[in-house]
C-alpha cells in the first residue's frame, strides 16, 4: 500500500461533527487512520488535522494544490465529503468541492443524507471502455471485501468490435479478481450502449444503503454542461458517489 494509510475526511468545518464521526468510523472499520481539512468556502484558508493531531494552518496556499502535493507524504488513500442541495440541485459550494476535490487526484465519496456503513452495503458499477475502468473495480474489490458488501456489475452491450473486446475484458478481470478475494458479486448483462446505460441509469433500485462508482471526467468541452461525475452526484438523490481517477494501480489497496 505504499504506506497509504489514512482517509482524508474533507469538511467545510470543523463542527460538521456527523461527517466527522462518518468518516472516523469508516477508517476504524478499514483499519486505517484518518486526517481532517477543513476548507473555507472561499478556498482561502483551511485547517488540516493529521492522524497524531498535529495541526497544519494555511491562509496563502489552496486547499486542493496542499493536498495533491502531500497526499503521499500524509499516506491519504482516498476523501470523503458531505454535498447539499437546494431544490434537487447541487449548491453552488458543494460544486466547487467537487471540483476542488478533482484537483487532489484522489478518490473521492460523496454522501448526501445518509452517514451510516450501512451506506456500502451495496456497492455499483457500470462497466465502460478506455482509462479508468479497473481502478473502479480494484476500489470496489477493496471496500466489498472490507465491509462485506456485494458489489452490482453492470454490463454493457457494443457493437464496435475493439470496444467490445475492452468490455469483455474487463468483465473477466472483475470476475477473477472478485473471486479469488472471495466477495460476494453480480454481474448483470445490459443490451444499451455505454453511453445510454451510464446516463439512462434513474437510480431507481438504488437507496442511501449504496455507493455508485464512476469515472472522473477531467476534461469538459462544454463549459456550459456539468461535468458527468457532477452530474451523476447529483442526479442520484441519496445515493452515495464514489469518484475515480485513472491511477498507478500499486496505490489503490488490494485487501
Amino acid at each position: 500500500m505504499n504506506n497509504k494509510d489514512s482517509i482524508l475526511i474533507w469538511t467545510d468545518s470543523l463542527e460538521n461533527s456527523a461527517l466527522i464521526k462518518h468518516g472516523m468510523e469508516l477508517a476504524q472499520t478499514l483499519d486505517t487512520n484518518y486526517c481532517i481539512l477543513s476548507c473555507a468556502p472561499n478556498d482561502k484558508k483551511f485547517t488540516f488535522v493529521l492522524p497524531n493531531g498535529e495541526i497544519i494552518q494555511s491562509a496563502k496556499k489552496k486547499a486542493a494544490s496542499f493536498i495533491f502535493e502531500n497526499k503521499n507524504q500524509f499516506g491519504i488513500l482516498f476523501a470523503v465529503t458531505d454535498v447539499h442541495f437546494t431544490e434537487k440541485v447541487l449548491t453552488k459550494e458543494s460544486v466547487k468541492k467537487i471540483k476542488r476535490l478533482k484537483k487532489t487526484e484522489l478518490s473521492f465519496i460523496c454522501l448526501k443524507e445518509n452517514f451510516n456503513l450501512s451506506t456500502y452495503s451495496k456497492l455499483l458499477t457500470v462497466t465502460g471502455y478506455g482509462n479508468g475502468e479497473k481502478e473502479k473495480v480494484m476500489w470496489a474489490n477493496y471496500i466489498a471485501k472490507k465491509l462485506r458488501s456485494t458489489l452490482h456489475i453492470m454490463v454493457p452491450t457494443e457493437k464496435d468490435e475493439y470496444i467490445g473486446k475492452d468490455i469483455a475484458g474487463i468483465r473477466y478481470y472483475s470476475q477473477k479478481l472478485l473471486t479469488q478475494t472471495g466477495n460476494s458479486f453480480e454481474i448483470h448483462d445490459f443490451p444499451e450502449t455505454t453511453e445510454k446505460l451510464k446516463s439512462n441509469y434513474t437510480f431507481k433500485e438504488l437507496d442511501e444503503n449504496a455507493l455508485y462508482i464512476v469515472n472522473i471526467q477531467y476534461i469538459n468541452f462544454n463549459p456550459f454542461k456539468k461535468d458527468s461525475d457532477i452530474l451523476y452526484v447529483e442526479r442520484s438523490e441519496k445515493t452515495a458517489i464514489m469518484v475515480v481517477p485513472e491511477t498507478d494501480d500499486s496505490l489503490i489497496p488490494c485487501h
